[in-house]
């Protein structure tokens, strides 16, 4: 591990452009997918505050009590703001259908999931925040993580990294837009960053075991709120959080080699948020071109009894596929959000992929179990992409072009359009006035002009969820 400089010299760069970074200096490709990130956090946020667990976060956020000043997604609640953030952040991760910083055509890492409810919390507990000023956090928080991931590579993946990184850089991606928003200078920047490293964790065993997986998120959220907010009163923190001997990389990921200087390349000209992509399908990224892929085969395959269904693809598929035995027979919404099997075999019987398969009678059906113990998962470093190959029963096999740009990848993007779509389904789902959907959808068209995000969120109140 390099062992950095003893002067703080990037950590201070780093500082420095996010407090004097303002919404005019950013391009506006960064501005337009800012606000796109906290559009779609909207939309699957408000549906991950149905998830089953998401109502002990509630249970827990109502015996805490305490001041009120943020609020809960889709419910009403008001508490204070790292309690928001808490519920906030893990209702985004809570369906597995967040957005996604694509390091390559198969994988990458949340960010806006920890961004931008740390940055709407922090706003409604400073009050007079504008849109303006939300979505240039957003997008500085954004940055920041994509850039203290790039120099891994592909080392934060699971078996070469403990660290998951959306968990683990997520604290400091929240420190710094709660940061930004709360006005913070350089300096109190830099200490905001330096107490989030003291709190920063986040690791895999919750994907292994099928347990709590989501739950991290609103902690990261929580606690880069909570070193933004220390930070604003004064509180010094380490300023070598990023280049120290026990900086982040040799905290999270040991033994792996930081080049700092990939960390500053571009910084304040180049805004990495504009290569941020959102979920085509609410599950593990790195089965969405498996998915695309048993889709277009699907076709050909026009009803026809399967044999056989195999994916081919690259060692980052590992998450998503082994132990094969346990991810063909998934017993929990969890471990079928993190099962190629099982997306192929949803993907290939019902002609979708959605939230609905996540349900105890389609994770209980038997056609759907047998479809998911057909499926074999191939990975090598020389696969580039996914292909999938369908074997019919009289020996037909299907093979559908290869795929490197899933649905909602940078190079296939959704639509802002279907974006809002998407807010209007959820919201339709959970009893949310049409009326206060369409309002809302307005009000995130001309975001620049918006002067109270609470407005947004008390529109988007479901009588489901308030209870």
């Amino acid at each position: 591990m390099q062992a950095g400089k003893v002067n703080y010299e990037l950590e201070s760069r780093i500082a420095e452009h996010i407090a004097k970074t303002r919404w005019l200096d950013l391009p506006p490709r960064a501005q337009e997918q800012a606000v796109r990130a906290i559009l779609w956090w909207l939309a699957t946020g408000l549906e991950g505050m149905s998830e089953t667990d998401q109502f002990r976060v509630l249970d827990y956020v109502r015996m805490q009590g305490g001041k009120q000043e943020a609020t809960i997604l889709g419910t009403g609640i008001r508490t204070t703001a790292e309690l928001a953030a808490l519920a906030n952040g893990r209702s985004g991760k809570a369906l597995e259908q967040e957005d996604k910083y694509w390091v390559d055509e198969t994988i990458g890492f949340a960010v806006g999931c920890c961004v931008v409810p740390a940055a709407i919390a922090a706003a409604e507990a400073k009050g007079g925040v504008t849109g303006k000023e939300i979505a240039t956090a957003v997008a500085l928080g954004i940055d920041l993580e994509a850039r203290i991931l790039r120099p891994l590579g592909l080392g934060f993946v699971l078996g070469r990294s403990a660290a998951n990184a959306t968990f683990a850089m997520g604290t400091y991606g929240a420190a710094a837009a709660a940061a930004k928003v709360f006005g913070l200078d350089h300096y109190q920047i830099m200490d905001a960053l330096g107490i989030a490293h003291c709190r920063a964790a986040g690791n895999y065993q919750g994907q292994v075991e099928g347990r709590g997986v989501s739950l991290q998120a609103g902690f990261a959220v929580q606690n880069g709120l909570s070193a933004a907010r220390f930070a604003s009163m004064g509180m010094p923190g380490p300023r070598a959080w990023l280049t120290g001997s026990v900086g982040l990389y040799a905290v999270h990921y040991p033994g792996q080699t930081a080049d700092f200087e990939n960390v500053a390349a571009g910084l304040g000209t180049e805004f990495l948020n504009v290569n941020l992509g959102f979920k085509g399908y609410p599950c593990g990224v790195v089965a969405h071109p498996a998915i695309d892929a048993v889709l277009a085969a699907r076709r050909d395959v026009n009803g026809r009894q399967i044999s056989s269904i195999e994916v081919f693809g690259p060692p980052s598929l590992n998450i998503m596929a082994v132990p094969i035995e346990v991810k063909r027979a998934p017993k929990s919404a969890i471990e079928a959000q993190f099962s190629i099997p099982w997306a192929a075999a949803c993907a290939m019987r019902d002609g979708e992929f959605t939230t609905d398969h996540y349900g105890r009678a389609v994770l209980d059906d038997e056609q759907l179990q047998v479809l998911a113990g057909k499926v074999t998962v191939h990975m090598s470093e020389e696969y580039r992409g996914n292909r999938v190959v369908v074997t019919l029963t009289d020996g037909t096999t299907v093979e559908p072009p290869l795929v490197t740009a899933s649905k909602g990848h940078p190079n296939n993007p959704l639509a802002t359009e279907e974006i809002e779509q998407l807010l209007a389904r959820n919201a339709k789902r959970l009893d949310v006035p049409n009326g206060a959907v369409e309002q809302v959808v307005a009000l995130m068209r001309r975001f620049e002009g918006l002067t109270d995000i609470s407005e947004v969120m008390n529109l988007l109140r479901s009588p489901t969820l308030a209870r």
